[in-house]
């Protein structure tokens, strides 16, 4: 039985709408078409259902010990190669005894790959607590230290300093002149490349900013308010938050370009959607400084599309820009958590989290989503499938992303189908005499990759800096050089966060 999905439903109502009261029935009667288009063309992610523990398992009973001792070499790879200004990078190592680092890599989204992995450390230091192991607990708290202290660069450098007396635009990196061999690219003339404010004149720092960059940091700030009791964190990571809120209060939720205007971000909510980021950045004020910023999160709830806007995503999203259920995931988890699922506010937003984001998310075999659903909703044992789907994922992580380096990936087995109704579509609509208008509205659709009726497992993807925010549905590309070493939170962000709430033990074998 085909499940239709929640986008198409919504564009067939508002257009069939349109058909009653409008003039405009051609390009009604076209939308309804589209939606329908879109209803077949993406019916392959709901069909699948979850997997079958007898025929998808690799690892059907989960060593956790062996998780574990993985978790350990990440980890420690992490802290060691690749916080050279504590914010994430990659690394190339000058030989395979893998001791030696060559040179750094920063990518363009260095808030999004640092607030997703402080997530992990955050976890970390929580799993550490409940487990009463003292040593661990520190160990996390040094790294989340640091890590907190890069963030705090990402403001400081653009802005002149830290609070909300200055102004807070984010940058997506930053370096000192100390730093010309770490970061070299950096103080390469760039459209993107600014010098520092005031006493940071002589830095350097990377701006045009996107939505993707605030989600991670978003993230990252909110489990450090929440579960980081240590004075050096929360004085930080607050400064850093009324910064944020203070500025973006006064630009209208616009992230703002180096150079001055806008580079694009808009944070208020928009019909149907959009409705975790404001409130998340205005929640996580009113947590720091309640007599300021209370106020304007109930109001910004209550009256300016918050609450009416809480669908997050599309599962059109798995043809057009899979990434962005990677930063829609870091928003909704970070503010749920803050908020609580058990307030009137807090249940009304996961309500439409599990209708929307979750709904389409379910079925991608993805353990970044699946932990974030499990944290949010279940108590251990009650959802065993994607329990042990998650360890299933992260175990196969050993084939050839252990450690986080590029081994080339394995062909794609024939157990997997092509997908054959989508390119099916594609040449009906090219023969189609409305052809030129229909490609307009399927605009960001990647009509060129090949895709699978089941989702790829993580043996058969290439590393990235995360590979939960790739497509697993589609064939990617394949890559080898091993000396190219990534930060690993692919592995241990899920792990963490999975082992903080109880869905993964410290060692033993899992009891089916």
């Amino acid at each position: 039985m085909r499940v239709r999905n929640r986008t198409s439903i919504k564009i067939k109502t508002i257009f069939t709408i349109l058909l009653i009261f409008s003039p405009f029935t051609f390009f009604t009667a076209l939308g309804i078409r589209v939606a329908s288009i879109y209803d077949d063309m993406l019916s392959f992610q709901y069909e699948v259902g979850q997997p079958n523990p007898d025929e998808d398992f690799l690892y059907p009973t989960a060593n956790y010990t062996r998780m574990n001792a993985m978790a350990r070499v990440y980890d420690y790879l992490y802290q060691k190669n690749h916080l050279p200004l504590n914010f994430t990078a990659t690394c190339d190592y000058v030989d395979e005894n893998y001791t030696e680092v060559a040179s750094y890599q920063f990518s363009d989204n260095g808030a999004l790959w640092t607030g997703i992995p402080m997530a992990g450390w955050v976890f970390h230091y929580v799993a550490a607590q409940n487990e009463g192991n003292v040593t661990d607990v520190a160990y996390a708290l040094e790294v989340i230290q640091r890590m907190v202290n890069g963030f705090s660069m990402l403001m400081i450098v653009p802005n002149g300093g830290l609070g909300p007396e200055y102004s807070g635009i984010l940058a997506r990196g930053w370096a000192g002149p100390e730093h010309k061999d770490i970061h070299p690219s950096l103080f390469q003339d760039h459209i993107r490349h600014f010098n520092g404010t005031g006493d940071y004149s002589n830095y350097r720092w990377r701006g045009h900013t996107s939505n993707d960059e605030y989600a991670g940091f978003y993230l990252g700030l909110a489990v450090c308010l929440k579960y980081v009791e240590d004075p050096y964190v929360q004085t930080t990571v607050g400064l850093i938050v009324e910064q944020l809120a203070n500025y973006m209060r006064q630009t209208n939720f616009l992230g703002i370009n180096g150079p001055g205007g806008p580079s694009g971000v808009e944070q208020k909510a928009r019909v149907y959607t959009g409705g975790y980021w404001v409130t998340l950045l205005l929640k996580m004020a009113a947590v720091v400084n309640p007599e300021e910023y209370e106020e304007d999160y109930y109001h910004y709830v209550a009256a300016e599309m918050g609450s009416l806007a809480v669908a997050e995503s599309a599962d059109t999203e798995s043809m057009a820009n899979y990434y962005a259920y990677n930063f829609a995931h870091c928003v909704v988890f970070a503010f749920l958590l803050l908020e609580g699922t058990e307030t009137k506010i807090g249940q009304h937003y996961y309500n439409h989290y599990f209708d929307s984001l979750r709904t389409y998310t379910q079925y991608h075999r993805n353990p970044w989503f699946n932990v974030i659903f499990l944290a949010l909703s279940a108590k251990p044992g009650e959802y065993p499938i994607i329990e042990r789907d998650i360890e299933d994922q992260l175990l196969r992580m050993q084939i050839n992303h252990f450690p986080d380096r590029h081994y080339p990936t394995l062909p794609v087995p024939d157990s997997y189908e092509r997908n054959v109704e989508i390119p099916a579509i594609e040449e009906d609509l090219k023969d189609h005499n409305w052809w030129t208008l229909y490609k307009l509205l399927f605009i960001e659709t990647d009509w060129q990759e090949t895709y699978y009726t089941k989702p790829l497992t993580v043996e058969y993807m290439r590393s990235s800096h995360f590979i939960w925010e790739k497509n697993p549905w589609e064939l990617g590309s394949s890559s080898n050089n091993t000396l190219h070493e990534e930060p690993g939170a692919t592995f241990f962000t899920p792990y963490w966060i999975a082992r903080a709430f109880g869905f993964i033990q410290p060692t033993g074998i899992r009891v089916i």
